[in-house]
């Protein structure tokens, strides 16, 4: 908006910070959980399972609430969900509003834009067909904007092995909400009403996939760096990771899972490609130091 109407920026006068909602840690620590924090940052090798059965209980109370600072304040204060939620539309509501106000010239656009987002949180997506009966290069600029607003965050597909992580051309990215509370929100979920899905259940969704998506981000230091997952598509068959990132010279892959079981074909794959021995498996399990025979 502000390069439409020409701008005057005062260069070398500006430091910028990117803020983001609460991470979970922060959230515990807001609830009160200090002694509970201080266990799972320290030797997780010799975490007791109470501390763990009372972090996934905790995290549980996180998906629902998230991280918005308003959201946590009434969590804290309340233990309701129903105040939580009212928040949560409040949020949602203010954001549409908003997106109105700034008289853009693709205000229409960005306004579908934003009402067709829980329809692709956690998943790949195009912009052809984002929001039925738009044209896709304005829609994709629509995004871009909400995306500078730090509304939505696209994670990049790649196809590295080794660093610098490249984006991949022409493959589709996915979309991760501002916040995990509101995105479920968005997208329908209520927790605490009768028939309300299982923690286990949401986890074996799209939900872990996002809330890891933005405690990463939460974690940056510094100016905002984009995520990458890693994907591998032939004709004969495809792989995919959740997210690529880049630590101590390498690149390290994270796959985020619902529990401890389960094929990991697709990280085995990326194992013996890169010939790097080290890798991430998110679960809601006890957490372990696993050693696994790689196989394709």
């Amino acid at each position: 908006r502000l390069a439409e109407r020409g701008f005057s920026f005062p260069v070398g006068r500006v430091t910028f910070r990117a803020l983001h909602p609460f991470s979970f840690f922060e959230f515990a620590r807001a609830a009160g959980a200090n002694v509970l924090v201080d266990a799972l940052s320290g030797d997780w090798r010799a975490l007791p399972p109470v501390h763990h059965e009372q972090a996934m209980e905790l995290f549980g109370h996180y998906l629902a609430v998230g991280g918005m600072p308003e959201a946590v304040s009434r969590w804290v204060e309340t233990r309701e969900p129903h105040t939580v939620r009212q928040v949560h539309a409040d949020l949602l509501q203010a954001l549409a509003e908003d997106i109105q106000k700034y008289r853009l010239r693709d205000t229409a656009y960005v306004g579908a834009a934003f009402e067709a987002l829980p329809q692709h949180y956690g998943q790949r997506f195009h912009y052809t067909g984002f929001a039925p009966g738009y044209r896709t290069e304005p829609m994709k600029r629509a995004l871009d904007r909400l995306e500078s607003a730090m509304i939505v965050t696209r994670v990049w597909p790649t196809s590295s092995l080794s660093l610098p992580i490249k984006r991949r051309p022409r493959s589709a990215p996915k979309l991760l909400p501002l916040d995990i509370g509101l995105g479920l929100h968005a997208m329908g979920v209520r927790f605490g009403d009768p028939g309300s899905p299982p923690l286990e259940e949401l986890l074996d969704g799209r939900a872990a996939e996002i809330c890891v998506g933005q405690q990463l981000l939460s974690a940056q230091q510094g100016p905002r760096e984009p995520l990458h997952f890693w994907v591998r598509e032939t004709t004969r068959a495809n792989a995919e990771l959740d997210y690529l990132l880049a630590a101590h010279g390498r690149c390290v892959p994270v796959e985020v899972k619902a529990g401890p079981s389960g094929r990991l074909r697709s990280l085995h794959q990326f194992l013996r490609r890169a010939g790097t021995a080290t890798a991430f498996r998110l679960h809601s399990g006890p957490p372990a130091d696993e050693s696994h025979e790689v196989t394709v």
